[in-house]
């Protein structure tokens, strides 16, 4: 039992880093993709791909 008290929080703190860390690859996507479906958007409205 001790071991496994020893090591859990260790554990945890690894998990938790590796999550931050997915996390901020996450918010970096949903940015890209927000940002390009904008210059889609304008694009559109813009006429340009109706030309």
């Amino acid at each position: 039992i001790l071991e496994h008290v020893r090591t859990t929080p260790s554990r945890m703190f690894q998990k938790r880093s590796e999550l931050e860390n997915l996390q901020e690859h996450i918010d970096g996507f949903v940015f890209d993709i927000e940002y390009s479906m904008d210059v889609v958007k304008t694009i559109l409205n813009s006429g340009i791909a109706t030309g």
